[in-house]
C-alpha cells in the first residue's frame, strides 16, 4: 500500500510541478486537527493501541513518504504536512504560528465582526454561503420551485442548515427582500460584505498575517455554496468585490470606540507619495467634514496613516444618514477607495436612488454609463441568461459620480441595453 502511495505521489508531483501557481505542497486538509480535536478516537471506539497504530501510519505517509517525494522531485517548493497546522506540529488555539482555519463565522454563527479578532499568521480557510445566479437556479428548477421552501432548491444546498444560516445573518444585518430574485442578490451582497470584513482584517495585520485564502473559488455543480463564481461561470457579488479587496493597494477605515483609523496597505515593490482624501457626507452629497493630506506609501507594508477620535463630529448627525468615504490617489489616478457606515445596512435611511444611465458601443465594445444624484449602495447590473461579466458590479456611487462599465458579453448586440436590469440596495 505504501509503495502505491509513493508511486501516486511521484506521478502527480511530476504532472503538476511546472505550474507557476503552486506555492507549496500540502499533504492533507484537516486530518491533523481532526485527529487532535474532533474526538474521532472516542466516536469510533479506538483503543490506545488502535490510536497509536493509526497515527503512526499517518506519520509514515504525511511526514515521511510525501515530503520525501517533494524534496526529491520539486526541491524548490515547501511541503506542509496538514492544513491547518502549527509549527513544529500540532494545533495552536491562538493561531500564533502555522496556518489557521476560522469557521466561527458561518458554522458558529458568530457576527462578521469576529473576523477582526481571529487573525492568524496565515488564514487558509474561511467562508460564507450565498445563492447562485437566478439563471443558474432556473437551470435545475422551474418557476414553481423558485422559493426558499422548495425541496428542489434545498436539495442544491448540502449544508444541513445552510438556508437557515443565510437567513439568520441576513435578518441580523440587512433588510430581507420578499421577492425571490431580490433575495438571491441580497444573499450575495451579504456574503461579499462578510468576506470583505475578513480580508481587510487579514491585510491590515500585515506582516503578522501574510496569507488569506478564502473558501471557495467556484462550484462543481449548480448549488448554493461558499463560492464566488457559480457552476456556469457567473460571477457573484463576492468575486467582484475581490478585485478591490486583493488589489495591490488597499485603504481600509476602522472605527472602534469612536476612534477612526485609516490603514494603507501596499503590496507594491516600490515606495510612492500618495494623497489621502477623506470625507464625511450625507446621502445627498453634502460634505460635513473633510481632510486631505499627502503621505508616503511604503512598499510592502500596512500602517495607519490617519487616526482621530471623531465621536463629536458624527454625534452631530443622524448616523443612519451619513457615511465616511476615503480615497488614495496617485496624482489623479485612484489607487484605492473605501467607505464606512455607522449603522448596519438595514438601518440606513437611504434616499430613493436617482440613477441616470445610457448605453453605447465603442470600437466594437459595449458600455453602460451611469450617473447618480444621491448616494447609491450596491448597484447591481444584471444581463439575462448570460455568463458574461461586467468590468465592475455591485458597486456604490457617491452623489454626482459618473461611472462607465464595460459589458463583456459574448452574444451582445446593439440592443444589449434593453436587456440589462439595474437594481440598487435595498432590493
Amino acid at each position: 500500500f505504501l509503495s502505491n502511495v509513493k508511486k501516486e505521489a511521484e506521478e502527480n508531483v511530476k504532472r503538476l510541478r511546472n505550474h507557476p501557481s503552486i506555492a507549496l505542497w500540502c499533504g492533507n486538509n484537516e486530518m491533523q486537527v481532526a485527529w487532535e480535536r474532533w474526538g474521532y478516537q472516542k466516536a469510533f471506539g479506538y483503543s490506545k493501541s488502535d490510536s497509536a497504530k493509526i497515527y503512526n501510519d499517518y506519520l509514515k505517509i504525511f511526514h515521511g513518504i510525501l515530503p520525501d517525494v517533494v524534496n526529491s522531485l520539486d526541491p524548490g517548493r515547501f511541503y506542509w504536512p496538514s492544513s491547518p497546522n502549527s509549527a513544529p506540529s500540532g494545533w495552536d488555539e491562538e493561531a500564533r504560528s502555522g496556518d489557521f482555519h476560522y469557521w466561527g463565522v458561518w458554522w458558529g454563527k458568530e457576527p462578521f465582526s469576529e473576523y477582526e479578532k481571529y487573525v492568524g499568521r496565515f488564514v487558509s480557510e474561511y467562508g460564507f454561503q450565498s445563492m447562485p445566479s437566478y439563471y443558474t437556479i432556473r437551470s435545475f428548477a422551474d418557476s414553481s420551485s423558485c422559493c426558499l421552501v422548495s425541496l428542489v432548491l434545498k436539495s442544491h444546498n448540502k449544508h444541513p442548515v445552510g438556508f437557515e444560516t443565510i437567513d439568520q445573518y441576513m435578518k441580523r444585518d440587512f433588510k430581507v427582500p420578499e421577492n425571490f430574485r431580490d433575495y438571491i442578490t441580497a444573499s450575495q451582497i451579504l456574503q461579499a460584505q462578510g468576506m470583505k470584513t475578513a480580508i481587510e482584517a487579514h491585510r491590515r495585520a500585515m506582516p503578522y498575517c501574510m496569507g488569506s485564502l478564502y473558501w471557495q473559488l467556484d462550484d462543481c455543480w449548480p448549488v448554493v455554496s461558499w463560492s464566488g463564481i457559480d457552476y456556469f461561470g457567473r460571477w457573484k457579488a463576492f468575486h467582484y468585490y475581490l478585485k478591490k479587496l486583493y488589489a495591490p493597494v488597499l485603504v481600509s477605515p476602522v472605527l472602534k470606540n469612536g476612534k477612526l483609523d485609516v490603514y494603507l496597505v501596499s503590496d507594491l515593490p516600490e515606495d510612492k507619495n500618495i494623497t489621502l482624501k477623506m470625507e464625511l457626507m450625507d446621502f445627498f452629497g453634502k460634505v460635513l467634514w473633510e481632510e486631505k493630506k499627502k503621505v508616503p506609501m511604503q512598499a510592502n507594508t500596512s500602517r495607519v496613516i490617519f487616526s482621530q477620535n471623531i465621536t463629536k463630529v458624527i454625534n452631530q448627525y443622524d448616523k443612519r444618514e451619513i457615511y465616511f468615504y476615503c480615497r488614495v490617489l496617485d496624482k489623479k489616478n485612484v489607487l484605492a477607495e473605501n467607505d464606512l457606515f455607522f449603522v448596519e445596512p438595514k438601518d440606513l435611511k437611504l434616499p430613493k436612488a436617482e440613477i441616470e444611465y445610457k448605453f453605447f458601443t465603442k470600437s466594437g465594445k459595449f458600455y453602460v454609463e451611469l450617473r447618480s444624484g444621491t448616494f447609491t449602495k450596491c448597484v447591481f447590473l444584471d444581463y439575462p441568461d448570460d455568463t458574461g461579466v461586467f468590468s465592475d458590479n455591485y458597486f456604490s456611487m457617491i452623489p454626482g459620480e459618473k461611472k462607465t462599465i464595460q459589458v463583456k458579453i459574448e452574444n451582445a448586440d446593439a440592443e444589449f441595453g434593453k436587456r440589462i436590469r439595474i437594481k440598487t440596495y435595498p432590493y
